[in-house]
C-alpha cells in the first residue's frame, strides 16, 4: 500500500485493530513513526494520526509505521507499514 503526497499535503489515518484479545480500544497502545522518528498520534484517540508533510520535504519516499500492543495479553502485537511518497 502507499500514498502519494505533495510537501505541504497532509491526511488523517485511523489503525483499527483486528485479531486483538480486547473489550475496548483502551486496551490497546499504539506508537506511530514517520521515516524512523516515533511521532505522536491524536489525543485522546492514539489510534488515530494527522499526517503534515513538512512544505520543505524533498521528492522520494518515506514509510509510515503504526504498532499497536495489547495491555492485556503480553506479546499480542501487530505492526503496519504504509509507503508515503513525496512527489
Amino acid at each position: 500500500h502507499s500514498l502519494s503526497f505533495i510537501p505541504g499535503g497532509k491526511a488523517d489515518i485511523n489503525a483499527r485493530p483486528f485479531y486483538f484479545h480486547i473489550a475496548s480500544m483502551n486496551d490497546l497502545s499504539y506508537e506511530w513513526f514517520f521515516g524512523g522518528k516515533s511521532i505522536m498520534g491524536v489525543p485522546p484517540n492514539p489510534n488515530e494520526l494527522t499526517l503534515i508533510i513538512p512544505q520543505n520535504s524533498k521528492n522520494g519516499t518515506q514509510y509510515l509505521r503504526v504498532e499497536a500492543h495489547s495491555n492485556i495479553i503480553l506479546g499480542e502485537n501487530a505492526r503496519s507499514d504504509l509507503e508515503i511518497i513525496i512527489l
